[in-house]
């Protein structure tokens, strides 16, 4: 679950919960990356201390994350999405080598993002605002 509506500058709520129905965890050590796109702007946040390796077959991943919306981000819709890219970086751009999550019709071939839906950037939404926010940024707790 995540935010639908989000403010220029305010933050967005993500909820992930994955289940691991696979045979074995991840053997790479993968970066955990959230991105924010609306095809023309792809923005990426990286988020530390996921260790996707610890992801054990059955076990259910549940993480709480927020991240700061740039405040000079044209309104309208945007997808948001899970990017776990291979961590060498010859081939971390490389679509192939991203873990693809198993649901259907959420893995983007040609960017190698799990598209989980679309979050509009409305100028009219309350909430709070860091009107110096450039960058779309992972929020630690």
């Amino acid at each position: 679950s995540y935010s639908s509506v989000v403010w220029f500058g305010s933050a967005l709520g993500l909820r992930v919960h994955l289940v691991n129905k696979g045979y074995s965890a991840p053997i790479n050590a993968r970066p955990f990356k959230v991105v924010l796109t609306n095809g023309a702007n792809r923005m990426i946040a990286d988020v530390p201390g996921v260790d996707v390796r610890t992801w054990a077959p059955g076990q259910d991943v549940s993480l709480d994350l927020w991240f700061r919306v740039p405040a000079g981000l044209a309104p309208g819709k945007y997808e948001l999405a899970l990017f776990l890219p291979d961590e060498a970086p010859s081939i971390a751009a490389v679509p192939e080598y991203a873990i693809r999550i198993a649901d259907q019709g959420i893995f983007n071939v040609f960017t190698g993002d799990n598209t989980l839906g679309t979050v509009t950037v409305d100028g009219s939404t309350p909430g709070g605002v860091d009107p110096t926010a450039t960058t779309f940024a992972y929020l630690p707790p």
